[in-house]
């Protein structure tokens, strides 16, 4: 919390969306202060135990007393998967997600509860249904397909015309989806490990989306596609994030850079697979005004909860938000010059 007290804002409040795991954990310190329990013990209290939640723990060290999945990642120098050196990432970004270890019949458990307007299934009322409420209706909405409209906590992802609440998470080595369907009273959770998981667990949340709604999950955007201007090259950055764009022709070039704030954030992030320094570069290609793709993927790809989040969106400068980047659910502003 002390550290966060130096760090500006990237735009004016509600003028923009950006995905803030410090969000979450200043929300998960007011919980702790309103309480007077630490996060661990107050989320056990207030949402595991009145939800049914029986093996869900935010406490590392219960992990070992069940059966628990780590993640992995493919070695290029073995050519094979290798588990991840770091359990899970630190206790200080646990009200982000980082430390909750969960069985999939807890968040169905958890996911039934808001189907129910806060009511778990052994009648007890975890969050009222004013609350449930809320978080499925939408305070703001960018109007681009890789940036849902947001709730209270869900992002709320238009799709084959009804609205998948939907949120994910990563780990190390290993990333989880989760959505709910309130119209067809439908929980759909998965985790996976390992070389494009994400696209597997995409292509399963599609496939449940379209058995219980009975209609084909189609691309998000329409429109044709047009050329990058000139004025899209730069550099962008944000917090320990920073992106270089070349413009080549009727492409993007876009390199991706993590600056680490010190050796601790570094360490995290390797055990992460996340790499300090540039990542290789990604050829973008227009799809729709003002919005990109990476290369060689077959606009499917797009479709689902997951996948459109790859998407890339160049946003212009409004009065109170500069101009910038926005995929993978958050903002980047162009740096003057």
């Amino acid at each position: 919390m002390e550290h966060l007290r130096n760090v500006s804002v990237l735009f004016e409040p509600g003028t923009c969306i950006h995905y803030s795991n410090p969000g979450f954990v200043l929300a998960g310190r007011i919980i702790e202060e309103q309480t007077g329990l630490p996060y661990e013990v107050a989320i056990r209290r207030h949402l595991f135990e009145p939800c049914g939640m029986r093996d869900a723990t935010a406490v590392q060290t219960q992990a070992f007393l069940r059966h628990t999945a780590v993640g992995a990642f493919f070695d290029m120098e073995t050519m094979a998967l290798r588990a991840t050196s770091l359990f899970s990432v630190p206790e200080s970004i646990g009200a982000a997600g980082g430390t909750p270890i969960v069985t999939i019949a807890d968040m169905l458990a958890f996911g039934r509860m808001h189907l129910n307007a806060g009511i778990a299934e052994n009648g007890t009322r975890v969050i009222e249904a004013d609350s449930v409420k809320a978080m499925l209706t939408p305070t703001f909405d960018l109007g681009i397909p890789q940036a849902p409209p947001i709730g209270l906590g869900w992002w709320l992802e238009p799709i084959v015309g009804t609205t998948a609440a939907f949120h994910g998470g990563t780990s190390p080595g290993g990333n989880s989806a989760f959505t709910i369907l309130p119209e067809y009273d439908t929980v759909i959770t998965s985790f996976g490990t390992g070389p494009a998981n994400v696209l597997l667990q995409d292509q399963l949340h599609i496939a449940v989306i379209e058995e219980v709604t009975g209609r084909a999950v189609t691309p998000p955007f329409g429109g044709p596609p047009e050329p990058p201007g000139p004025d899209l090259a730069g550099e962008y950055g944000s917090f320990q994030s920073r992106v270089t764009v070349e413009v080549d022709d009727d492409a993007l070039r876009v390199t991706n850079h993590f600056e680490p704030y010190d050796d601790d954030h570094r360490a995290t992030y390797e055990a992460c697979g996340v790499p300090a320094g540039a990542a290789p570069p990604v050829t973008y290609r227009g799809l729709a005004p003002g919005l990109y793709a990476p290369e060689g993927l077959d606009a499917s790809v797009f479709s689902g909860v997951i996948g459109r989040g790859a998407l890339l969106a160049a946003l212009p400068a409004t009065g109170d938000r500069p101009a910038g980047l926005h995929s993978g659910l958050r903002f980047t502003p162009k740096r003057a010059g």
